[in-house]
């Protein structure tokens, strides 16, 4: 990790965003996960991505990444995904740019890792630092991902209602709720959850690229 901090010391600023103030993408969801085409380092060749707000940092296969000649700038170590037994090898890795629709981000840090799914493979998971920049808003009905431009934090309230009211393709916004949500340490989101049974809130992580909810063996014994 030190090796890693130490050559992205020597890049420019991280996650810089240019483009148009808003575009909008389609994304196929065949297991519930939004799926994103994603051009990388100026390819025009599409990539398969889900989007992942379970994951701070983006991840691409090993595969993808021999396809694109990418070599990792640090390795060493091994992790453990949140509440999950199995360990692996960290490799980082680092992209010039991606492309999101007409969203043009540069300096993307990122995991190198073998990916095991064969039941709908992609090329790689988009985390959710690489939007932290953006309002990002996921329509599931029409599958469409509305990214926005943040000018500046004072625009920032003014763009999400703008979204809220008009919906991500400039259509009435159906009924909903909202939840409240966090950031953890580790810039994951996060908000409360509560379960048939337990009075008090838990606290989950809402993760766009699970398939499944997940509770801990501690709230399962409870």
């Amino acid at each position: 990790m030190i090796d890693f901090l130490r050559y992205l010391g020597r890049q420019s600023s991280l996650y810089n965003v240019s483009g148009p103030e808003r575009t909008v993408v389609t994304f196929e969801s065949i297991d519930n996960r939004p799926i994103v085409n994603v051009r990388l380092n100026g390819s025009k060749t599409p990539l398969r991505f889900v989007l992942d707000t379970g994951s701070g940092m983006s991840v691409i296969s090993e595969e993808t990444a021999r396809r694109l000649g990418l070599r990792p700038v640090a390795r060493g170590g091994m992790a453990r995904a949140i509440g999950g037994g199995g360990r692996f090898e960290i490799v980082y890795g680092y992209l010039n740019s991606m492309d999101l629709g007409d969203i043009h981000i540069e300096n993307v840090p990122i995991y190198i890792r073998r990916f095991y799914d064969q039941q709908t493979p992609v090329d790689g998971y988009l985390g959710i630092a690489a939007l932290v920049r953006l309002v990002t808003a996921v329509d599931y009905g029409t599958r469409r991902m509305t990214l926005v431009r943040q000018r500046n934090s004072a625009d920032l309230s003014s763009l999400i209602d703008r979204i809220a009211t008009t919906g991500p393709t400039n259509i009435v916004a159906r009924p909903g709720f909202e939840v409240l949500v966090r950031t953890t340490s580790s810039g994951f989101l996060s908000g409360e959850v509560t379960i048939e049974g337990i009075t008090k809130s838990l606290n989950f992580i809402i993760d766009t690229g699970a398939t499944v909810s997940v509770i801990s063996q501690r709230a399962a014994a409870l």
